[in-house]
């Protein structure tokens, strides 16, 4: 009797489950099954300068050494669901180093059965010689396998809140986040 009344239980439970939020993907009612991401090829834009003033800071933890930086008008909410940008991890002595990124939020709100979340470096800026040097085996790489505070505050700006479906979305939560973070105006 036990083992009728757990199997109605779970048939129940399952039933219910399918339009559950848990399942639901931005929006989309979809199996993690049939999610496969799909990569779009983009033109990466101009280099900019690295001494601009549309630079926006990105307020990162005390630990990061230099200071980062992101390009707002090079937010793309790609066609592939991807986001990408041009971000500057300036050294403490100064130096710049500009990458054309991409970002892959989460794709469900299951943290079980969610893909990762990922960046890759598309191509690195050469500021001597103003042009992009792309990348020779660029990968997606997943966010948690290290402590990577630029690239967790992208997450924390473009991701945390669910799915942006336009450039100027994603700018919006870019500069809601950095006015949401305490200590980046006594910085």
């Amino acid at each position: 009797m036990k083992k009728i009344l757990s199997v109605l239980c779970l048939g129940v439970c399952l039933s219910a489950n399918a339009e559950s939020p848990f399942l639901q993907r931005f929006g989309e009612n979809l199996e993690d099954e049939q999610y496969v991401f799909q990569e779009e090829s983009l033109a990466l834009p101009a280099l900019p300068d690295p001494q601009s003033a549309d630079w926006v800071k990105l307020p990162l933890e005390a630990a990061f050494q230099g200071s980062a930086y992101i390009f707002p008008d090079s937010i793309v909410a790609a066609p592939d669901g991807s986001i990408r940008y041009i971000v500057n991890a300036r050294s403490p002595s100064g130096y710049d180093n500009i990458t054309a990124e991409g970002l892959l939020c989460v794709k469900s709100t299951s943290i079980v059965a969610s893909e990762p979340v990922k960046w890759k470096a598309y191509a690195f800026g050469d500021t001597a010689g103003k042009r992009w040097i792309t990348a020779r085996r660029p990968q997606w790489r997943v966010l948690a396998d290290k402590p990577d505070p630029l690239r967790t505050a992208l997450y924390e700006a473009f991701c945390r809140n669910g799915k942006l479906n336009s450039s100027d979305e994603l700018r919006k939560a870019l500069h809601t986040y950095i006015r949401s973070v305490p200590s980046y105006n006594d910085r």
